[in-house]
């Protein structure tokens, strides 16, 4: 059941990653945009002012319009650095923003592989329970490809299907885990009541073996006595004989 649950989270852990994964790919997506849009401003700027440098140098210009020339270059140099300023500044987001986009697939790849784990221990790929719920619980998420729809479809079907179903699996779980801890309280209930009986029994059985080895030897000391009976009732009568013999004896003896 802990498995479910976990699995639940699990889940719920990985739609939220790959929600932020699809908010940091579009922020950097406007990041590349804005870096090209710069380099293009950059372009047309040096475009600008190498054709003003050829208008002044082809043609005799008054020093009225060679100073305003010279103020719009002024002016397009100083566009030109804070633009180039930008573009360094966009180029280091980038970077930082691909090595964090890296470390989140790496992460959602990680969580998928543990999502489809769990999803094997607990039984959600047997297609008795799809067909219950009717229920494709598979996610399969290719982080490598540019293509955020796709994505987006991953998510929208975690959020409005596979999320929900998995509460209700778990939901199911729950309620089974239940009926099987109740089922096992009363038989272990029967058991201790079964055991209570044996232990009962075991000792009436101990208290007949101890009356039986008694009467056993009684029996046995019955016996002797019996038996040294007969003995001695054999030697009295023997006894009896001899005495009875002698007397026969003595009186057919003469008298001297």
């Amino acid at each position: 059941m802990s498995v479910s649950l976990s699995s639940s989270y699990g889940q719920g852990r990985c739609r939220r990653r790959m929600t932020d994964r699809v908010t940091t790919c579009l922020f950097l997506f406007r990041l590349v945009f804005a870096r090209s849009h710069a380099e293009a401003e950059i372009q047309q700027l040096e475009q600008d002012k190498t054709e003003l440098e050829r208008q002044v140098a082809e043609q005799n210009l008054t020093p009225d319009e060679v100073a305003r020339m010279n103020s719009e270059r002024s002016t397009l140099s100083e566009s030109i650095r804070e633009l180039t300023a930008e573009l360094h500044k966009k180029t280091r987001e980038l970077g930082e923003q691909e090595i964090a986009v890296t470390r989140r697939m790496d992460d959602i790849d990680s969580l998928v592989n543990k999502y489809t784990h769990g999803k094997a221990v607990i039984g959600l790929n047997a297609s008795s329970v799809q067909q219950q719920y009717d229920i494709d619980f598979n996610v399969d998420v290719n982080m490598a490809s540019s293509d955020l729809t796709a994505v987006n479809v991953v998510g929208q079907r975690i959020k409005e299907s596979i999320r929900p179903g998995l509460q209700a699996f778990g939901e199911q779980l729950r309620t089974e885990w239940r009926q099987q801890s109740n089922q096992k309280i009363e038989w272990d209930d029967k058991l201790d009541r079964l055991n209570s009986e044996l232990e009962q029994r075991r000792h009436h059985v101990q208290t007949l073996e101890h009356k039986l080895a008694s009467l056993e030897s009684a029996a046995e000391a019955e016996k002797q006595v019996r038996r040294i009976g007969v003995e001695v009732e054999v030697e009295l009568q023997v006894e009896v004989r001899i005495a009875r013999a002698d007397a026969s004896m003595a009186r057919s003896r003469p008298p001297p």
